[in-house]
Parts: C-alpha cells; structure tokens; sequence
C-alpha cells in the first residue's frame, strides 16, 4: 500500500513565493516605465539604442511682391528668419527624430496667396503623440513681414526691417536688428524662455519692456517716460520688471514680453 508524505507547512516557503512573485511584478512594471520613459524621450538617449531619421526639404519661391508676409506656425524645433537682398524666399526644412515621429508630424506649406503671402505650418496626426524636430531656416527679402508661432524651441530673426511677431510657449527669442525705421515693429511674448535684442546704437523706437519673473537689462540708453512716484523698494523692484520710454528719440514701438525669462536690450557691435 502506497505512503503518503505530507510536506510540513513552513512560512518560509510562502513567504518566499510572495518575495518572489512580488519581485517579477516589480521588474515587469520597472521594465515598463523605463520603456514608456525612453519612447517619450527617444531625444535624450543614445542613438543606437532608438535609431534617429532625418529628411531635408528646400523649397524657393521667386518674384514675391514686397512686403511679402510670412507666417511660420511650429510645434517643435528652431525657427531661424534672415534677411537678403533678393525678391524671393528660401527655406530649407529639416525634420529629426523616430520613424513613428516623422510619420506624426506634417509640414504643409500654403501658396494659395502668393505672391504676398506664405503660410508654413507644422501640425500632428495625434497630438497625443511624439512630433518629430522641425528646424526652419528661411531668407527672405529684408522688408518682409514675419509672425512666428512656436510651442518649443528657439526662435531667431536678423536683418529684418519691417513688422515682426514673435510668440513662444517654450524657447528663447533672439532678434538682431541692423536696420529699424517708421515702417518697422516688433512685438515679442514669451511665456517661458527668455528674449534678446541687439540693435543699433542709434535705433529711434517706442519701447514697452515686462516680465513677470525676470529682469530687463539694457546696453542702450533709455529715456523713460516721466512718472511720479516714490523712491522706496517698490519702485526699484518694479524697474527692473517694467520698462516705458525711448531709445533715441523714440518712435516706431518695440513691445518685449515675459512671463517666466528675462530681457536684455544689446547694443550691436
């Protein structure tokens, strides 16, 4: 007649399973997060470990009419606009990051009202998704009417003479002027990055200058506009946060806005 062994209980035993089976849970959502991390931020890690793709499209556009107006609306990357000595429009656009990222990520461009007009906007198929980086690097006839819009990244203008508007959710905005007269303005805000401008010793602008948790330098003199007040912490807290007045003598305005950056006015050497 066959024996039967009973095993005696033993907590150890148990708890070793528990140990066990806890550990594998704790490795697989490890594995898991550190997964979802590095798909979320493929541009932080090794190229060999998430394969990076890159395309280049150029495009130019001749006998614009000026001013022609160009409008850029970006989701991603850097926004670089010079000025140039021709009747026409260049721009070389760049595209970097996953397959998965290019595939998400549009770029059209909008010629229906040229020869005045130039719309580039980058859009995403699911904005739940990763945008790939889009780099603009545009010339552009020096009096050409420029907007930018740009949740992340830099946004940079040099040479430009007319009417520039500058909006960043995320990034620094750099301008450098070489010219500014009574056809020129520019208007910049910048909810978290910061905003410089170079421009001539003798530039003639209206300037309105705020952040809100920066401060403003400045390399050029301005004559502030006349105020009364009082000379005590208040005043000299708020000077540094809030700028009316003149550069030169004043005239076409410069209004320079930000929320989380800092404002420096330089002078161009």
């Amino acid at each position: 007649m066959g024996k039967t062994f009973v095993k005696p209980f033993n907590d150890k035993d148990d708890n070793n399973k528990d140990f066990s089976m806890n550990m594998y849970i704790a490795v697989v959502s490890l594995g898991c997060f550190f997964t979802a991390f590095a798909w979320e931020f493929a541009d932080m890690l090794p190229v060999s470990l998430f394969p990076r793709h890159e395309s280049t499209v150029s495009h130019e556009f001749i006998k614009v009419i000026e001013p022609i107006a160009l409008t850029i609306t970006q989701q991603l990357g850097t926004v670089k606009v010079k000025g140039w000595d021709k009747e026409s429009i260049s721009i070389e656009i760049t595209q970097k990051g996953s397959s998965e990222a290019l595939e998400n990520t549009i770029v059209s461009i909008n010629k229906d009202k040229l020869p005045r007009e130039l719309l580039c906007t980058v859009t995403r198929k699911n904005e739940e998704k990763q945008a790939a980086h889009v780099t603009f690097l545009a010339y552009v006839p020096f009096n050409c009417d420029l907007t930018v819009q740009s949740q992340k990244g830099l946004i940079k203008t040099k040479n430009l003479s007319r009417a520039q508007s500058l909006f960043a959710d995320d990034g620094n905005i750099e301008i450098v002027l070489s010219k500014f007269s009574v056809d020129s303005s520019i208007f910049v805000h910048n909810k978290k990055g910061s905003i410089m401008v170079e421009a001539p010793k003798k530039i003639q602008a209206q300037l309105a200058a705020s952040t809100l948790r920066g401060t403003i330098t400045s390399e050029l003199f301005i004559t502030l506009q006349p105020q009364t007040t009082l000379l005590g912490k208040d005043y000299w807290h708020r000077v540094k946060k809030e700028v009316n007045g003149f550069l030169g003598d004043g005239g076409a305005p410069v209004t320079l806005e930000a929320e989380y950056g800092d404002i420096k006015i330089r002078a161009k050497k």
